[in-house]
C-alpha cells in the first residue's frame, strides 16, 4: 500500500463538549518519563505473558531510533494543519502554546527520535476494532477501560497514557502480532479540540490508519503487507513506538534504575528480562546491577533483595481472611542505610507499596509477598490507579478492613521482634551522674565544723534561658548556600540549610525552637484531629514528627492540613505560619500519608530578629 492512503483523522464533536489541552491521563504521568514508561510498559508485558504449561521468560526491549519524518504516517498532517489549528483554537492558553511550539520544533528536522518498546514471549493483542471486550480495543480505542484478567499487575487502563506523556508530539503507534499470526497497526494522537479544514470542531483524540467514509471511522491496518515497513514485526507480541521521545541524556541509566526498583523480584524469579539500548537485565546479572546502582541516593532495591536472599534474614508466614497466606522476609542490622521499610508485592513481582513505616530500634528492610490467587485478586482490587498502595478505604467486603489491619499488625509485631532483647548485664552510661540527684551517703556524716554542702529547699521561679539552637530535623529543602546533612530515612529529602545541619528554611536571624503540647485524636485511617497548645502566644512554623518506639523522631508524612475548614500551607512535615494564642487550643485536621496508628510530637520554630 502507498503510505499516502494512511491518514490522520480527528472525529467531530457532533455538538458534544470540547476537549482541552489539560488531559488528566497525560498529566498523571508528566514529569519522570523513564520511571513511568518503565513501570507501565513492563507491567503490561508481564500481564500479556503466555499462559502455557512451560512458559518462557518475557523479554521487554527499549531501543531508541532516529527515523525520517516522512516514514512516520500522520506527522506531516500534524505539522501542517493539526498543531497550528490547535494553537489557534486555544490561543489564550500559554500552556497549549508551549505544547505546540515544542512539537513544531521537534518536527522541523528531517528525523525525529523514536523510542521502540517491544515485548516478546507474549500473546499480542487480540480483538478487532469493534470488539469492546478485546485487548486491542481496550488499548487503542478506549479510555479508562481495562480488559486485563484478575490478578494482573494493572487494572485501571490509565497506564496507556504514559507513552503519550513521553512524546513531544503527543502521538503513539502500535503494532501487534498474535499467536494466530493476526496483525494490526494504528497510530493515536492526543491533542485537543480544534477546527478542521471544513471549520468543524473536532474531538481531541485522532487516529492514524485507514479512513472509512461510510462509517466516518479510522480503522487499524490488518494486512501485513500494508503496514509501513518500519513498523512490521515477525514474532508474536506488541510494539509501542513513541515519536518525539522527550527523555534527556542518560535516559538509559534512569530507565534501568527504575526497572530494577520496580521489578527486581520479577527478574529474580526469572519471569522477565529487560534490554535497554543493548544493556541486558536478567537474573544472572541482577546482583551486580543492584550493587552498581546501590550508590545512587534514591535507590533502595538492593536492600530488599538482601532481605529476601540473605542467610541473616528471618522469615514468617501467616494466613488472613480475603488475603490468604502472606510471607514476610526481614533483614536487620546496624547498617544505617537500611530503609526501615517493608516492600509489599503480589505474584506479578512488581513492587506495589514501600512507604509503610514500622518503628524499630534497629535498621531493617522487609519484603512482604502474596503469591496466592485469592489474595492477589483482593489486594489488586484495593490499589489506586498508580498501583502504589493497598488502600483500606477501597475495601467494600464485610470484614475486609479487619483482615488488612490484622495483616499489618502482624507485620508490625514481626518488625518489633527485631528489637534487641533486654539484658541483665551492667551497662556503663557515660555522664549518667549529671542526670541523677546528689544524695548524701547515709554512712558518712558531715563532721561539725568541717566544710560541706548544705541542702536547703528552693522556693521561687526557675530561671529559663532561651538560646538559639539548631533547627530540628525537617524534611523540607532549605534555601541556604551551604549543603546540609538532610534527614535520614527519606532519600528524596534533605537539602541545604542556612549554612547548617537540617535542611530547613533559611531564616534571617537565629532560630528558637519551642515544644508545643499536642493532643492527637485519630478520626479515620489517615486522619487526625490535632489540638495544639502553647503557654505563651507564638507565631512560627509548626513541625510535626512521628515518635518511634525508641523515642527517636522522624518527619511526619503530611498530605493535607486544614484549620477552620480551610487548607493551610504545607512544606513537607511543616505547617507554615501558625499563630498560637496563649493557653488557647488551635485545632487542625491532618491527613497523613500512612494508615497506621502513630504518636506525634510538635515543635514551633520561631524566627528571631538578627
Amino acid at each position: 500500500m502507498n503510505n499516502k492512503q494512511i491518514v490522520l483523522h480527528f472525529p467531530l464533536t457532533g455538538g458534544g463538549p470540547d476537549q482541552g489541552p489539560n488531559d488528566s491521563g497525560l498529566e498523571h504521568f508528566m514529569g519522570n518519563v523513564p520511571k513511568h514508561i518503565a513501570r507501565e510498559c513492563a507491567q503490561n508485558s508481564i500481564d500479556a505473558a503466555r499462559r502455557t504449561s512451560s512458559p518462557k521468560k518475557v523479554r521487554l526491549e527499549f531501543t531508541l531510533h532516529q527515523i525520517p519524518v516522512n516514514k512516520l504516517p500522520g506527522l506531516h498532517d500534524l505539522k501542517k494543519s493539526v498543531i497550528p489549528a490547535c494553537r489557534e483554537y486555544y490561543s489564550r492558553d500559554p500552556k497549549a502554546k508551549r505544547y505546540c511550539e515544542t512539537a513544531l520544533k521537534v518536527l522541523a528536522g528531517d528525523t525525529v527520535p523514536v523510542l521502540r518498546i517491544s515485548d516478546y514471549e507474549t500473546t499480542g493483542l487480540n480483538g478487532s476494532d469493534i470488539d469492546r471486550n478485546g485487548q486491542w480495543y481496550s488499548l487503542v480505542k478506549s479510555s479508562g477501560v481495562s480488559s486485563k484478567d484478575v490478578g494482573s499487575a494493572g487494572s485501571f487502563g490509565i497506564g496507556k497514557h504514559a507513552p503519550f506523556a513521553a512524546s513531544a508530539v503527543r502521538t503513539v503507534y502500535y503494532t501487534t502480532r498474535t499467536d494466530n499470526s493476526n496483525v494490526a497497526f494504528q497510530g493515536v494522537s492526543k491533542w485537543w479540540s480544534h477546527e478542521n479544514h471544513d471549520k468543524k470542531v473536532t474531538q481531541g483524540t485522532g487516529f492514524i490508519g485507514l479512513f472509512d467514509r461510510s462509517t466516518e471511522a479510522c480503522r487499524a491496518i490488518r494486512n501485513a503487507d500494508d503496514i509501513p515497513s518500519v513498523f512490521t514485526r515477525a514474532e508474536p507480541g506488541t510494539d509501542i513506538w513513541i515519536p518525539g521521545f522527550v527523555a534527556e541524556d542518560g535516559w538509559e541509566d534512569e530507565t534501568i534504575k527504575h526497572l530494577l526498583t520496580n521489578f527486581w523480584l520479577a527478574i529474580y524469579k526469572g519471569d522477565i528480562e529487560f534490554q535497554v539500548n543493548g544493556q541486558r537485565l536478567f537474573r544472572e546479572n541482577l546482583k551486580s546491577l543492584l550493587d552498581k546502582y546501590s550508590t545512587h541516593d534514591d535507590f533502595n532495591a538492593h536492600h530488599y533483595y538482601q532481605a529476601l536472599t540473605s542467610e541473616d534474614s528471618v522469615s514468617a508466614s501467616e494466613k488472613f481472611p480475603f488475603i490468604g497466606e502472606m510471607r514476610l522476609y526481614l533483614l536487620a542490622s546496624d547498617d544505617e542505610q537500611l530503609p526501615k521499610n517493608v516492600q509489599g508485592m503480589r505474584k506479578t513481582g512488581m513492587v506495589i507499596i514501600e512507604k509503610r513505616r514500622f518503628t524499630c530500634r534497629r535498621h531493617y528492610a522487609g519484603v512482604l509477598l502474596c503469591q496466592n490467587e485469592e489474595g492477589n485478586s483482593f489486594l489488586r482490587s484495593i490499589e489506586p490507579p498508580r498501583h502504589d498502595d493497598w488502600e483500606r478505604e477501597r475495601i467494600t467486603e464485610r470484614g475486609g478492613k479487619k483482615a488488612l489491619d490484622s495483616m499489618w499488625n502482624w507485620v508490625r509485631k514481626n518488625v518489633q521482634d527485631l528489637n534487641p532483647k533486654p539484658t541483665s548485664e551492667a551497662v556503663d552510661v557515660p555522664n549518667l551522674s549529671r542526670y541523677l540527684p546528689d544524695f548524701p551517703d547515709k554512712d558518712t556524716k558531715q563532721k561539725e565544723g568541717e566544710p560541706g554542702l548544705e541542702s536547703k529547699p528552693f522556693s521561687g521561679e526557675i530561671p529559663v534561658t532561651e538560646t538559639p539552637g539548631k533547627p530540628p530535623k525537617a524534611a523540607d529543602k532549605g534555601g541556604g548556600d551551604e549543603p546540609g546533612e538532610g534527614v535520614k530515612g527519606k532519600k528524596e529529602t534533605g537539602g541545604g540549610g542556612a549554612g547548617g545541619r537540617g535542611g530547613g528554611e533559611k531564616y534571617p536571624g537565629p532560630e528558637i525552637v519551642k515544644p508545643v503540647h499536642l493532643r492527637a485524636i485519630r478520626i479515620s485511617d489517615r486522619k487526625y484531629r490535632i489540638i495544639a497548645r502553647s503557654e505563651t502566644a507564638e507565631r512560627g512554623n509548626l513541625l510535626l514528627q512521628v515518635v518511634n518506639d525508641d523515642g527517636s523522631l522522624d518527619p511526619a508524612e503530611l498530605s493535607t492540613v486544614t484549620r477552620d475548614g480551610k487548607l493551610v500551607e504545607l512544606e513537607h512535615n511543616t505547617i507554615k505560619d501558625v499563630e498560637l494564642s496563649a493557653g488557647k487550643p488551635a485545632v487542625f485536621e491532618v491527613e497523613l500519608g500512612m494508615a497506621i496508628p502513630i504518636t506525634l510530637s510538635g515543635t514551633i520554630r520561631l524566627e528571631q530578629a538578627p
